[in-house]
């Protein structure tokens, strides 16, 4: 199974999973913790709830009013409610190691009884009563990180952020992958994989953590940067350009309501042709963009030669009522280039722009093809040389 990247809901949590819910209000309690159980219920999970600060009664009242049928479930045997001494305090001392070997159990036990997982959830206020091992807490946490994952269990520590001391829960953050602070689930960027914490390095990996999180949160900014500017791009180029070829659209189709004569209606539909060509074209090109964008860019040995007389044939083509002229000016022999299909493309723009925007009676342009070698690789330069105007200083 892939594990999910994003956890917006409680929904998106997965058998192997080990949270902790960092609350500070009721509300933010009832609205992570009864979904999480009903849904353990509707996926035909056990679910185990140790209850602490609440009473298993307040518990199973607040699933009441939520609507499941408590009764049921208990009867069954799929819901069950432990208190702290029945669970993480068997024997009157926290053992982390012993309440991982009950976890294992009841695992074992659900999946024999026909259970899909194993769902449980604690409240973890018993550790605020200096019971014997409850120093143990976050030895317990950490040894859970290699319990969980290859288990058919999940698991959501509950911390009340109005009782505990804001250290703790430094380190509880710290042992959590996922963390669901108030009502908001998020990929915890602050949780160190147990096999790289210890006492004795606890401070140094931390550093480095945090550093390795700084760069990482960088890059998602810059990634986030560069997508909203593409969108930005995106939105320019089709309210522009698609706004334009509406526009011609409409002006030809009022100028034949208007006119309506055969003449008139003849070059209306020769126009409204070269607009949807035109807007066939803007599709195309931003299609290509995306795929740019959007995939690894794959080189390959290919005739740069070629690919610019099929260049030159189609600009010739497409603007055969003007003049124009193109000539290669190369003195080299087998000009193959480590390229892909978009370089036809690029040569088409050039080659367009020279013509389009040329206002002598016939377009003139010269392509002058040369070696150049820079930092040890070997480059082909092309230079296109129209006779336009060029494009005035202020518009640079």
């Amino acid at each position: 199974m892939n594990k999910i990247l994003i956890y917006n809901s409680t929904k998106d949590i997965q058998v192997g999973d080990h949270l902790c819910c960092l609350y500070k209000t009721e509300e933010d309690h009832h609205a992570v913790i009864l979904p999480y159980i009903r849904q353990g219920l509707e996926k035909r999970e056990k679910v185990i709830y140790i209850v602490d600060t609440h009473t298993a009664n307040t518990v199973l009242a607040y699933l009441r009013d939520d609507g499941i049928d408590v009764d049921f479930y208990l009867e069954e045997g799929q819901l069950n409610l432990l208190t702290a001494n029945e669970s993480y305090v068997q024997d009157g001392i926290f053992n982390p190691d012993k309440m991982i070997d009950l976890l294992q159990a009841e695992t074992d036990k659900a999946l024999a009884e026909g259970y899909a997982a194993l769902r449980v959830t604690g409240e973890m206020t018993w550790a605020l009563r200096d019971l014997p091992g409850s120093e143990r807490l976050i030895e317990y946490e950490t040894k859970l990180n290699f319990f969980f994952p290859n288990s058919k269990a999940l698991a959501i520590c509950q911390y009340d952020m109005n009782q505990f001391d804001p250290e703790l829960l430094l380190n509880v953050l710290r042992t959590h992958p996922i963390a669901v602070i108030g009502t908001e689930i998020y990929k915890n960027f602050y949780y160190i994989p147990p096999k790289e914490l210890s006492k004795d390095t606890e401070p140094s990996i931390t550093l480095q953590y945090w550093i390795d999180n700084l760069i990482e949160r960088k890059e998602i900014e810059m990634k986030y940067q560069q997508t909203y500017n593409q969108s930005e791009f995106y939105r320019d180029l089709l309210s522009h350009d698609i706004n334009n070829i509406l526009q011609v659209i409409l002006s030809t189709a009022e100028r034949v309501e208007i006119e309506k004569n055969l003449e008139v209606i003849e070059s209306a539909v020769s126009s409204i042709k070269k607009q949807i060509e035109r807007g066939s074209s803007l599709i195309s090109t931003i299609h290509k963009i995306s795929q740019l964008e959007s995939s690894k860019v794959t080189l390959e040995s290919i005739d740069a030669m070629e690919l610019l007389n099929k260049a030159i044939k189609s600009i010739i083509g497409s603007f055969s009522s003007r003049k124009v002229k193109i000539e290669i000016e190369c003195i080299l022999k087998n000009l193959y280039v480590q390229a892909n299909s978009i370089l036809l493309d690029v040569l088409e723009n050039l080659l367009h722009n020279a013509v389009k925007h040329n206002q002598s009676s016939t377009a003139e342009v010269l392509i002058r093809i040369s070696r150049q070698v820079k930092g040890e690789i070997n480059y082909v330069k092309l230079e296109f040389i129209d006779n336009g105007l060029g494009i005035p200083e202020e518009k640079k």
